[in-house]
């Protein structure tokens, strides 16, 4: 029984350690990769559109949201003005632990800066047709 346990809690600590070592290659990878095509969604987002927003939109996102959510969702965002900053997003773990085990998703949050304020964001991308849509702003 306690050669069982011992043997189970250090499978549970190579496994952690092996995820711990994979999220932190993964974050290196995103942050490399990913992060220039975010900030750029970010800037092009920031127009305030509806039409740019649902453009970037996940297919999943954009079959939930209506119009009107849309554009109350913009009308609350654009006095911000357009991103001047992205900087200090930070990359979720969590979510590429998830991703191993799902769709290709990654989670990025933090501050951003706008022309005319700042405010903390929590973005959700998915990789559809080899480009990342938002899945969740």
């Amino acid at each position: 029984m306690q050669n069982s346990l011992r043997l189970l809690l250090i499978g549970l600590l190579i496994t952690m350690a092996g995820l711990y070592h994979y999220t932190d290659k993964q974050a290196a990878l995103y942050q490399q990769n990913l992060y220039p095509e975010l900030t750029e969604l970010l800037k092009d987002v920031s127009s305030w559109q509806s039409s740019t927003l649902r453009h970037h939109l996940s297919a999943e996102a954009s079959a939930v949201i209506t119009a009107q959510q849309l554009d109350t969702l913009i009308s609350q965002y654009r006095p911000l003005g357009k991103l001047q900053s992205a900087e200090q997003l930070e990359f979720s773990k969590l979510m590429s632990v998830l991703s191993l085990v799902g769709p290709q998703r990654v989670n990025y949050s933090g501050p951003v800066t706008f022309i005319h304020g700042s405010a903390d964001i929590n973005i959700t991308l998915i990789k559809q047709n080899n480009n990342w849509k938002i899945y969740n702003l």
